[in-house]
């Protein structure tokens, strides 16, 4: 008795098929907890911090006499990212598609392998952690998408 091909390997090849399908379905998880802007604390300081961006990376200098952060640092009132301490006088680089929105979308930062075009930077602000307080407005110099 023989059997064909398509008898003897067709319950495999359904097997394969089912686990490529639902493996396609799966979604990692962001590397923190995303949310939406804060738009009820408003704005009630800006302060002396630059923010220069050449390409895909943020620089963001803190001119001021006093430490920003911890908080979450917010990108056009829709993308965040965690910030840690940010001392007078320092500088700090951030890879602007670290930055997701709620849906957990990447900033369109540019650069070679872009498909679309990047987007602009137009507004950073740092929610300060803990539950008072507003935001803290920073000041855009230079946006130099690629």
């Amino acid at each position: 008795m023989t059997t064909s091909w398509m008898n003897r390997f067709g319950g495999l090849l359904a097997v394969v098929a089912g686990v490529c399908v639902l493996g396609g379905c799966s979604s990692t998880a962001p590397a923190f907890e995303v949310s939406t802007y804060p738009a009820g604390l408003g704005q009630q300081v800006l302060t002396e911090a630059t923010v220069e961006r050449s390409g895909v990376v943020m620089r963001v200098t803190n001119g001021s006499s006093m430490a920003l952060g911890p908080g979450t640092m917010w990108v056009n009132q829709e993308f965040s990212h965690p910030v840690g301490v940010l001392d007078a006088g320092t500088a700090v680089d951030f890879d602007l598609s670290a930055f997701r929105n709620e849906f957990g979308e990447r900033f369109r930062a540019g650069g070679f392998w872009a498909t679309e075009k990047p987007k602009l930077l137009s507004l950073v602000q740092i929610k300060p952690d803990g539950n008072g307080g507003s935001l803290i407005g920073l000041v855009v110099v230079k946006d130099e998408p690629r």
